[in-house]
Order: C-alpha cells, then structure tokens, then sequence
C-alpha cells in the first residue's frame, strides 16, 4: 500500500496480524500504517506524488520475492 492507504488494506493487514499470521508488507515508508503489523516490512519510496505513479518498483520487488521463494521450494 502506498500513500492515501486504501482503508481496506490497512484493515485486512490489522485483522490478519491480529490472527497471528506473519505479514510481509511492501510500503512507501517505514511510516506506512501497514509498518507497525508487518514481521517484514520492504519500504519502497516514491520520490514524486504524481496523479499516476509507476509501479514498476513494487512489482519487480513483488516478482523477486516470489521466484525466490519458489527456488526455495
């Protein structure tokens, strides 16, 4: 989730954590209200608050984490 937080993640984040399930959160800033529930957070910042936002960052970091996880396994 990245600035103006959909309320929505920010209450599944808060409502999973809350059951004991680890979250790994991927953010604009260690700020992020998904920060203080997430076991990991991956704080991607964005350097301009733009009507559209690329988010070419997050995903190749989303993409990583998962083909990673699945050379693991």
């Amino acid at each position: 989730s990245f600035r103006f937080y959909a309320n929505e993640v920010v209450n599944v984040v808060e409502e999973t954590a809350g059951r004991g399930v680890p979250v790994v959160a991927i953010s604009d800033s260690t700020l992020s209200p998904l920060a203080k529930n997430a076991r990991v957070l991956f704080a991607v910042p964005e350097h301009e608050y733009t009507f559209s936002r690329s988010l070419a960052a997050p995903m190749c970091l989303a993409q990583s984490l998962i083909v990673a996880l699945a050379s693991r396994l």
